[in-house]
């Protein structure tokens, strides 16, 4: 599998968020079998260099990929740009392997975590596999729709995206999420999986007890389409949307290694 990091001056406006990305990665060495792609804008390129210095190391296979011209900055204009302009590059270079789209925000969660979502790509069958969630809005009287579903962003993609997926190339133009603005074309193509965990802008991560859960809070700021406030799955071997160092500090701990240690037992 094919790992790539989009990496934009942005994320290291709280470059902690960062720090706690990196130390995750390290800290669950499973590489030897996949390869890196580190991308972004020329704009960035001492940040992606930073980056890519701190991580190269773990894979035996590793590249950087600078896109010819910066392109908008902002959500979701920004990550719909750099999305398009991957998925160009793969093109390009005729790549056979799925590749996962792993922003700054994801969070290891298990040793092995980057094998077994291989695995269950391969064992889903499917184009896609990632967090099938769905699509909400809120009408004027605060009362929430479900209008579709889509393949949440954060997810195992195929070598030739362009070849399930029209849309794609317009996506940078759109002020919409790729995500959702793809939604029709890619969900037909898409397994669920319970492997990766999604908890867009959550922070404030807690070990609580009796039960034993690990939770984060939801900012809010999505105005109540979506809520993101759920326990910490047993299933999930990564987490997507932290925006503070609050999980990526309670995984580096050594009480979360000893309930990691439980559920591979079967205990938890």
């Amino acid at each position: 599998m094919l790992i790539i990091l989009p990496i934009s001056q942005n994320d290291f406006n709280k470059p902690l968020n960062v720090f706690s990305f990196i130390k995750t990665l390290r800290g669950f060495r499973c590489y030897d079998k996949h390869e890196l792609l580190v991308v972004g804008r020329p704009s960035a390129i001492e940040y992606i260099n930073a980056v890519y210095g701190l991580v190269e190391d773990l894979f035996p296979k590793k590249k950087i990929h600078i896109f010819e011209e910066n392109g908008p900055c902002g959500w979701p204009e920004g990550p719909n740009f750099y999305w398009k302009q991957t998925i160009e590059y793969l093109k390009s270079e005729e790549n056979k392997l799925p590749w996962f789209w792993m922003e700054l925000d994801c969070i290891p969660l298990k040793p092995n975590w980057a094998d077994l979502l291989e695995e269950e790509y391969y064992k889903k069958g499917k184009f896609c596999l990632g967090t099938v969630q769905d699509t909400n809005t809120i009408t004027k009287d605060m009362y929430r729709i479900t209008i579709a579903k889509h393949l949440q962003g954060t997810a195992v993609y195929p070598p030739r995206v362009d070849e399930i997926c029209s849309i794609w190339q317009y996506v940078d133009q759109l002020p919409t999420a790729f995500d959702v603005v793809t939604q029709w074309e890619i969900m037909p193509h898409t397994a669920d999986t319970k492997l990766i965990q999604q908890g867009f802008r959550t922070w404030k991560y807690k070990i609580h007890h009796n039960p034993f859960k690990i939770q984060g809070e939801d900012n809010g700021d999505l105005g109540g389409a979506v809520s993101y406030n759920q326990p910490l799955h047993p299933e999930a071997v990564i987490h997507h949307g932290c925006k503070d160092t609050s999980l990526a500090d309670i995984v580096a701990s050594p009480i979360y290694h000893y309930w990691l240690k439980e559920i591979c037992n079967g205990k938890a």
